[in-house]
């Protein structure tokens, strides 16, 4: 799972194939990991689509197919990955949208978006929509 997350960093290749590979052993170890583990492929094709756009559309279909619900996943950190794919490819609404998803489980964590959302929602920060939502200034 760690190195499924270091291939959504940049100190790792955007490999689409490793992640997937990495998604399906974590899965096999953990079946509940499943759709965790595909929100992490999809912000792997996000990045990857920085330099084959045409990867864009499948990494939103993954997000779209993994964002599960409030049963099958009651903390909602599946909408928090989604929200780091969408942000990584620009779609800043969808973003905010599933970040609202989060936040609003798991609103003790506004402060932290607020004060320092990290490298993965940096691209949001200047979005009135972002700064309404962790009510930043």
């Amino acid at each position: 799972r760690c190195q499924l997350f270091l291939l959504t960093t940049r100190l790792k290749l955007a490999d689409v194939d490793a992640a997937w590979r990495l998604a399906d052993s974590v899965a096999a170890g953990a079946p509940s990991y499943r759709l965790n583990s595909d929100m992490l492929v999809a912000a792997v094709i996000a990045r990857a689509s920085a330099t084959k756009p045409a990867l864009a559309d499948r990494a939103r279909r993954v997000i779209k197919r993994s964002e599960g619900n409030a049963i099958a996943d009651p903390t909602r950190d599946l909408a928090l990955y989604g929200a780091i794919g969408y942000t990584m490819l620009g779609d800043k609404a969808d973003a905010i949208r599933l970040l609202k998803t989060y936040l609003a489980v798991n609103p003790q964590k506004i402060p932290g978006f607020r004060d320092d959302p990290g490298w993965q929602y940096r691209d949001l920060v200047s979005d009135p929509a972002y700064r309404q939502l962790v009510g930043a200034r």
